[in-house]
Parts: C-alpha cells; structure tokens; sequence
C-alpha cells in the first residue's frame, strides 16, 4: 500500500540539516521551540548509541567469521549468533528511533513540543515516543515491524492479524493495541508529571498511533475503520480505547491532521 521511499543517507543528510538550523536559531535568538535543545541532545544520543550498536555488531559478526574458521562451526554459532540476534534488536530499535525523531522534528519546529523516548513502564515494552505539545495535547507512539507483511483487523475475533508471504494469517502477539493501552494506563497513572498537575489535565485525550515500518504494510479495511482528518483516511481500531494504524510516511500527516481536529473544537 505504502513504499519506503526515503533512503537511509537522505535521512541523515536530512537530519544533519535540522540539527543545523536549531542551532542557529538558539545563537542567534530567534524562537525554535521551548525543548528544541532538549530535543536536539535526545537526538544526539539516540545517534551515538546507534553508531555504538552498529559497531558492536559488525564486531560480533566479524568475531563469528573468524571462531567459525578457527573453532568448531557448531560451537561459534551456539556461542555468537544469539548476541550478535540481540544487538541486531536494539540496533533496529534505535535506528527506527532516530529516523522517526528526526522527522518529527523537522516536521514540527514550529510547535513547541517535549519529545519523549523510550519510557520504561515496569513490565511493559518501552514506549519509543510520547509527544507533549504546549497547549496540553499528547500523542504515545509504538513503531512495530514484522517484516514483510500484511497487517489487517479482525473485527470478529477482536484482532490484528498478519500474513507473510508463502504463509498463512496469524494473529499478532502480543497484542499491540493492549499493549499501547497499557502504556497509556501506566502515563496516566505513574507518569501524571507528563500530563499535567490537575485531575483535568490527567483525564485529557491522548492519541495513540500504531506505527508500522517499512516492509510491514496495512491491508484494506471496511470503510467503517477509517477516520478522515484533512482529506486523508485512517485506519482507526476502537478496542481499548482508539488506536490509529498508520505507516511510517503517514505519521506526520496524521500528527499534524490530528492536532488541527482538537485544536479546531477548542476554538469553535
């Protein structure tokens, strides 16, 4: 449905080039954003922990060649692959991070909005980004990638589902959108100190988005499932609470379609 489209080098290149401008704003005074430096050091060690990885991973894989020549090739792989699996992991996770924030701050210089990352809920998976904006609107985003696959909901079994290619459907488990809900449960109630102070301000809306990476794909839906903002369609799943499902290349035109919806109810 969607293509990645955006090569690695481009984002970097991209991303280099908002580092620039904020930094030129902060010298010379003008108005980047309350956080934009706070966003900006985020970023930085979401970049330094990813060159980190990836050399940790290219010494692992070098270290798996050179025991697969000189020990027992059982041996080696016993021994190396499930490390080498691990870094692997976090070296995706953190890439997709990276890439994400960079475009959501360039998208988003202009507002004045705290980047969250990697919020670590006890016995929950980390939340990879909860946007705070100035006038007390919030979006939690979870960025999940099966590969190539197709993502669909089942609206009887109550369910995503995914299907490979040459395989059959299979249901997604854990359950993204329980997981996300139980995110959100836990900001609510450990994490009042990102919502505000007030009772009011802990009980305030708060936008879930399931983003699906790259290869991994959204399949059609009823036309029921989906919410219009600005012209565009969204596969919007009310379970739990509502979550959106969107691609990577729809998550700023979503971001900015859902904050012109709240902010439009707030002045009419």
């Amino acid at each position: 449905m969607f293509a990645y489209s955006t090569p690695p080098q481009l984002e970097l290149i991209q991303g280099y080039r908002l580092q620039a401008r904020i930094e030129d704003g902060l010298q010379f005074g003008f108005v980047v954003g309350e956080f934009a430096q706070e966003n900006q050091a985020k970023l930085r060690q979401l970049e330094q922990e990813r060159d980190r990885l990836s050399l940790a991973c290219a010494a692992a894989g070098l270290g798996g060649i050179a025991g697969f020549i000189l020990l027992s090739p059982l041996f080696t792989a016993m021994a190396a692959l499930p490390a080498l699996s691990s870094l692997l992991g976090e070296l995706q996770t953190t890439s997709q991070r990276f890439f994400l924030m960079t475009e959501l701050m360039e998208a988003l210089e202009d507002e004045n909005v705290a980047i969250e990352i990697g919020l670590k809920p006890e016995g929950l998976r980390e939340i990879d980004f909860f946007l705070r904006f100035s006038d007390k609107e919030y979006v939690l985003i979870q960025i999940r990638s099966l590969g190539d696959a197709k993502v669909t909901y089942n609206e009887e079994r109550e369910a995503l589902r995914f299907r490979k290619k040459g395989g059959g459907s299979k249901t997604w488990e854990p359950d993204p959108l329980f997981e996300l809900a139980e995110q959100e449960r836990w900001l609510r109630r450990q994490r009042y100190d990102l919502l505000g102070q007030s009772a009011r301000d802990r009980r305030r809306p708060l936008a879930k988005l399931l983003v699906l990476w790259q290869e991994t794909v959204l399949g059609d839906h009823p036309e029921h499932l989906y919410v219009t903002m600005d012209d565009q369609k969204y596969l919007t799943i009310r379970k739990m609470g509502t979550t959106a499902l969107v691609t990577k290349e729809q998550v700023i035109d979503f971001i900015r379609g859902y904050l012109a919806s709240r902010r439009s109810r707030k002045t009419s």
